[in-house]
């Protein structure tokens, strides 16, 4: 019995702790299969049923999140990679904090403007398939 794609973003949100791999997520679904592993390449009678990209400034995501999302969607192989993506300048607002002139308790705060470069990442993930038994 297979998913529709509708369902995983209900998913992600109800298991508390959002997947990139999974809200990125192109492809079929099958039942959640208990072992999946990481490879460099799909092993040759592997099926893909399919695929993720996305870019943050992230570099936390892992292979064990990659190998979480296959087992998810019912792959038994993932092959994913991260890669730097560049770098770009952005506008945080920096929050300053002033005592009042006069006044040992009193503060203020103030948003300052600060640039601040940020690295970003490319992650791709495709999932695979290779008739491994389902939960």
């Amino acid at each position: 019995m297979r998913l529709t794609l509708l369902f995983l973003p209900i998913l992600a949100l109800l298991s508390g702790c959002s997947n990139p791999f999974l809200d990125h997520y192109n492809g079929q679904t099958y039942p959640k299969v208990t072992f999946a592993e990481a490879t460099l390449e799909p092993p040759p009678n592997a099926q893909k049923i399919g695929q993720s990209e996305f870019t943050t400034d992230d570099q936390d995501w892992s292979q064990t999140d990659a190998i979480d999302a296959a087992r998810s969607v019912g792959a038994d192989v993932v092959v994913w990679r991260r890669k730097e993506a560049g770098q770009r300048t952005e506008i945080q607002d920096e929050t300053v904090y002033s005592k009042t002139k006069n006044s040992g308790t009193d503060e203020t705060t103030v948003q300052i403007p600060v640039k601040v470069r940020k690295m970003f990442y490319r992650y791709t993930a495709e999932f695979y398939r290779t008739g491994i038994s389902s939960e």
